[in-house]
């Protein structure tokens, strides 16, 4: 079964990446089931045993009423956008974020996990550690990151930055797999600032191995740039990149991309999408 799971503390920002992963999921003809996760209270262990259950029954009703209200709100914003045939569920389970996260996509054979984010700083909590950074390490699937202001408006390019990992035509098949149902191009991009005279030979090398692979256009560019990022968002902004495809090996870099010292605001903060695979 082709699924996606959309992690959920109920907050508008998780329910933006809900917003955005229906759309996807309609699109692909995927399910999606979204999980929220809470901890049971504290017990005096000298309490009678009526009691402590009574506490944890009281809980557990009050976490369905909270999902009957959430899950309301799915099926409304689905019917908002049309989709009101989507299939979407929401599970609440009582336990630690990541691991549910994680058994819920192996139990459902999630092809996709969805995340959501609020502007710079949460992309940073993404990338320099938490329970976002532990599911993208920790998830067997590939872990799509949405922005606050991402909106779907298909996934009809994604670029892929190489440096010639012995590992990138893995991560590419993984790639093609998630760029099929949307008919995507795949861009292969890397940023020369190294000024290797082989690069250019190394990157059309890899783009006929991925032609091999797929019927999906595909695309190389080989850009002149001395940091490495301008040269990412020189690609971005040229060509409307839809999503951005990284390494999981790679977030100390992509963290960068979000650190308090730098400065300038770019979409990587508030609107592309980000989708994370890891080596194996």
């Amino acid at each position: 079964m082709k699924h996606i799971i959309v992690p959920t503390d109920y907050s508008d920002n998780a329910f933006n990446a809900y917003v955005f992963a229906i759309q996807l999921a309609a699109q692909a003809k995927f399910d999606i089931t979204a999980v929220h996760t809470y901890e049971l209270p504290i017990i005096d262990p000298r309490a009678p045993r009526s009691v402590a259950e009574s506490i944890i029954e009281t809980e557990m009703q009050d976490q369905e009423l909270l999902r009957q209200k959430e899950l309301e709100r799915m099926r409304s914003k689905a019917a908002e956008a049309g989709l009101e045939g989507q299939p979407c569920d929401l599970i609440v389970r009582s336990g630690e974020i990541v691991e549910e996260v994680c058994n819920v996509a192996e139990e459902c054979g999630a092809s996709l996990v969805v995340l959501g984010t609020k502007g710079a700083s949460g992309l940073r909590e993404v990338f320099l550690g938490s329970n976002a950074a532990k599911i993208i390490a920790e998830a067997t699937s590939p872990v799509l990151v949405i922005p606050e202001n991402a909106t779907f408006n298909g996934i009809r390019k994604i670029a892929y930055f190489t440096n010639f990992d012995d590992y990138d035509l893995t991560v590419l098949e993984r790639v093609i797999a998630f760029a099929r149902p949307f008919k995507s191009e795949i861009h292969l991009v890397h940023v020369d600032f190294s000024k290797d005279e082989n690069n250019a030979a190394n990157l059309q090398t890899l783009a006929e191995a991925v032609k091999g692979m797929t019927d999906l256009p595909v695309y190389t560019e080989l850009i002149n740039q001395e940091d490495l990022l301008d040269g990412m968002l020189e690609h971005i902004h040229k060509h409307n990149t839809d999503v951005v495809a990284m390494l999981t090996h790679r977030k100390g870099f992509i963290a960068k991309l979000f650190s308090v010292s730098y400065t300038r605001e770019t979409a990587f903060h508030t609107e592309i999408p980000l989708i994370s695979f890891r080596k194996n």
